[in-house]
């Protein structure tokens, strides 16, 4: 939380993809504000059903 300017990401899960080491990515964001700064990430594990 804490993001300011794209603040649409504030306290909201969101699936991301890796594509380096150093960065992530969530997605399409062109309808949010513009990033200014700030925030703070917690990586969530949401379980999978698998059926054998």
């Amino acid at each position: 939380h804490g993001v300011k300017g794209m603040t649409e990401v504030n306290e909201r899960e969101f699936k991301i993809s890796v594509p380096s080491p150093y960065t992530f990515t969530i997605g399409d964001t062109r309808n949010y504000g513009v990033y200014e700064g700030g925030g703070t990430v917690t990586e969530v594990k949401k379980p999978e059903r698998v059926n054998f």
